[in-house]
C-alpha cells in the first residue's frame, strides 16, 4: 500500500468517526425531544413537586408564588418540560455517548467506567433527593429569616425566579455528587493513590468548601454546608474504596 492511500485510509477513518458522532448526536437529541414531549402531561404535577419544600418551610406557594408577565406560565412550563425531558433521557444519552466514547478506550478504562456507572446514577439521585428533602426548605427558611430580621415583609415571590433557583440547585446537587466517581475512576486506574489523597485531607477540605460555595446559588452558609458535608463524607469513603482496590491488587504480589 502506497503512502496515498495509506492517507485516504486514515481520511476515510476520520470521516467515520465524524459520522459517528453525527449520529450518536441525532439519536441523543431524538430522545431528548421524545421525553420531553412524553413529559407534557406530567408538567402541573411537577410544578406540584417544587411546591412541597416552601410549605414545609411554613409558605403557602399558591400565595406567594406569582408572575408579572402574561406569558409567564408558558415559560415556566418550557423549562420545566425542557429539565424533565432531560431527566427523562439522560440514560438514553449516556448510553448513545458510550458507545461512541468506549471503542477508543483500553480495556482497564471500560471496566472502570462500567464498574462505577451504577453508583453514579445512584449518586446524582441521591444529591437530587437531599436537596429537594432538605436543603430546599432550609434555604426558604434561611431567606425568610433575614427578612424578618430586616423589617422586610415579602409577599410575593417571581414565579421564574423560584424555578431557576430550586432547579439549578438540585442540578447542583446531582452534579457535584459526581466528583467521588470521577475520583474513583482515577483511583481505579492508578492515577491517585488512597495514601497521597488521605495526606491532603486538609486540602481536600478547602477544596470542597470551595465546590460548595460556587455551585450553590444562595449566598447562605447553611447551603453551602448541607452540600459540603455529604460530600466530604464521600470523599473520605471514596479514598477508602480506592484504598481497598490498592490492597486487592497488592494480595496476588505478597
Amino acid at each position: 500500500m502506497d503512502k496515498d492511500d495509506v492517507r485516504a485510509e486514515r481520511h476515510m477513518t476520520f470521516l467515520e468517526h465524524l459520522e459517528e458522532l453525527r449520529s450518536c448526536l441525532l439519536r441523543s437529541m431524538a430522545a431528548l425531544v421524545v421525553a420531553m414531549l412524553a413529559a407534557i402531561p406530567a408538567t402541573p404535577y411537577v410544578m406540584e413537586l417544587l411546591k412541597v419544600p416552601m410549605r414545609k418551610a411554613g409558605m403557602n406557594p399558591d400565595e406567594v408564588i406569582q408572575t408579572l408577565t402574561l406569558g409567564g406560565g408558558m415559560s415556566t412550563a418550557m423549562t420545566l418540560i425542557f429539565w424533565s425531558g432531560l431527566l427523562i433521557s439522560a440514560p438514553f444519552i449516556t448510553f448513545f455517548m458510550g458507545s461512541f466514547i468506549f471503542p477508543g478506550l483500553t480495556e482497564k478504562e471500560k471496566r472502570a467506567i462500567v464498574r462505577s456507572s451504577g453508583f453514579s446514577i445512584a449518586l446524582f439521585f441521591g444529591g437530587v433527593w437531599l436537596c429537594y428533602q432538605h436543603t430546599l426548605h432550609l434555604m426558604f427558611n434561611v431567606f425568610a429569616g433575614v427578612n424578618k430580621w430586616l423589617g422586610i415583609k415579602q409577599d410575593t415571590i417571581l414565579l421564574d425566579n423560584y424555578i431557576s433557583n430550586t432547579m439549578l440547585l438540585m442540578l447542583a446537587f446531582g452534579l457535584v455528587f459526581q466528583l467521588p466517581i470521577v475520583l474513583f475512576i482515577l483511583g481505579y486506574l492508578g492515577l491517585v493513590q488512597a495514601a497521597t489523597l488521605v495526606h491532603y485531607w486538609k486540602h481536600s477540605l478547602v477544596g470542597t468548601l470551595v465546590i460548595a460555595m460556587v455551585l450553590t446559588p444562595t449566598p447562605d452558609a447553611i447551603t453551602m454546608l448541607v452540600m459540603a458535608v455529604p460530600l466530604y463524607a464521600l470523599y473520605w469513603l471514596t479514598v477508602g474504596l480506592i484504598w481497598l482496590v490498592e490492597r486487592k491488587r497488592a494480595l496476588p504480589a505478597e
